[in-house]
């Protein structure tokens, strides 16, 4: 085939038009989202610790109860006063617990709203990319 001949037939077949990606836009969505589900995993790290924490201080409450209850107990006192001491034990227990529950429940709706606001955010830029 001539040069002329091969100049037509280049001229009349076109290449495909692929979009340009922008691939520096792409890691830098990623690494975004990597830096959201970090902000979210601390955020549960923090919780668990805290729990952690109170749990310790909870069983070494206990243990010097216990110990008190041992050394200081006395048979001439009335049942009742130990029932009322159990009662007592039982209302901090649940106090501690509904604390606990409560934790838990404020540290998911941050990482909820955290995860929303990411998706939302990586929504937008996925648009401005494909645009």
């Amino acid at each position: 085939m001539t040069t002329a001949k091969a100049e037509k037939v280049e001229a009349k077949v076109q290449a495909p038009a692929f979009p340009r990606v922008d691939v520096e836009a792409l890691f830098a969505l990623q690494r975004a989202n990597l830096e959201t589900l970090f902000q979210a995993q601390k955020l549960v790290f923090d919780l668990f610790e805290t729990l952690s924490r109170r749990q310790a201080e909870v069983v070494r409450e206990v243990l010097a109860r216990a110990e008190a209850y041992a050394k200081g107990f006395d048979p001439a006192r009335q049942p009742k006063a130990y029932v009322e001491d159990a009662r007592a034990a039982v209302e901090k227990a649940m106090a501690e617990v509904k604390q606990a529950v409560e934790l838990g429940l404020e540290t998911q709706r941050k990482v909820v709203e955290l995860l929303v606001q990411r998706a939302a955010a990586h929504l937008d830029e996925m648009k401005k990319l494909a645009a």
